[in-house]
């Protein structure tokens, strides 16, 4: 396994920390009595954890040159993130919307929020996050930090 490692440059450690906020995630949407043992100290950290993760892949990419700022505001980079992420985020949220027209409730609060259900907020800061990563690498290698 290390060999595998070592030639791809994978960092385990970043395997481990996904691995563990994946079990994190699925235990905050499984098991809410775990509100009551103090989740927001340790589980409901997944998602930064996630976040966190990503802009690393970023900054990995952009200092190895796999990545220029073209590149990364591609049709091809906005197609994928069109199809990874707001098309099945629109749907869910179109079924949210179709039961929330049944219990006959104004939708006005899910517009507001900018979404219903679990997760709905991660699209929204995924996409901040996808468009200010540029800038933060860009300003991290102007004004130092290496």
């Amino acid at each position: 396994m290390s060999e595998f490692v070592e030639n791809s440059k994978r960092i385990e450690f970043i395997d481990f920390l996904k691995g563990i906020s994946i079990l994190f995630v699925v235990l905050n949407h499984t098991l809410p009595f775990l509100d009551n043992m103090f989740a927001c100290l340790w589980i409901y950290q997944a998602v930064p954890i996630f976040l966190m993760i990503q802009v690393f892949h970023a900054q990995k990419a952009f200092n190895s040159g796999n990545s220029t700022y073209s590149s990364w505001y591609s049709k091809k980079a906005v197609y994928k993130i069109v199809n990874r992420l707001i098309i099945p985020f629109a749907l869910v949220q179109c079924l949210f919307v179709m039961i929330w027209f049944v219990y006959d409730k104004s939708i006005m609060g899910i517009l507001i929020s900018g979404g219903m259900g679990p997760g709905s907020y991660y699209i929204w800061i995924y996409l901040q996050f996808w468009i200010l990563i540029p800038l933060f690498v860009f300003l991290k290698n102007r004004f130092g930090g290496g």
